[in-house]
């Protein structure tokens, strides 16, 4: 039997031995293969909306870290958008007109973006709403 320092009681765990595994995450292996772009690497948004700290960037950069990056498929999205955006997000510098197009294309993936992350205020907010209402209508007699 074994005790730590706060008196927890477990018993003894065998030994073992294990070797270090050098890892690399993304930002590294995005710049050891050529990628040059310092930051969050929103690269179409932020030439759409023009700034890299637009509100619209900052949630999908948002939706990004706490929805696609959980899971397999939206981690392959994402590191094909890192192969892919760039080019882009040159295209759109180049023209304005693409700019203000993708503005209003992107607004209601913007919003869903917006909306999936805060699904669990939706939620509270519907249940205090549907509360509300029974609260307030009045009760039937029945016979």
């Amino acid at each position: 039997v074994a005790v730590d320092d706060y008196r927890n009681v477990s018993p003894l765990s065998e030994v073992v031995d294990a070797t270090p595994v050098p890892t690399t995450d993304f930002a590294e292996h995005y710049r050891d293969n050529g990628g040059v772009a310092n930051g969050d690497y929103c690269f179409i948004a932020t030439s759409v909306y023009g700034d890299r700290d637009h509100p619209f960037v900052r949630i999908l950069r948002s939706f990004r870290d706490v929805a696609l990056m959980s899971h397999a498929p939206g981690r392959r999205f994402v590191r094909w958008y890192y192969r892919n955006g760039p080019t882009w997000a040159g295209w759109i510098d180049d023209s304005p007109m693409a700019a203000v197009t993708l503005q209003i294309l992107m607004l209601p993936l913007v919003l869903g973006a917006a909306m999936l992350l805060t699904f669990p205020l939706w939620i509270m907010l519907a249940w205090w709403l549907v509360r509300r209402r029974r609260a307030q209508r009045p009760e039937v007699a029945h016979a």
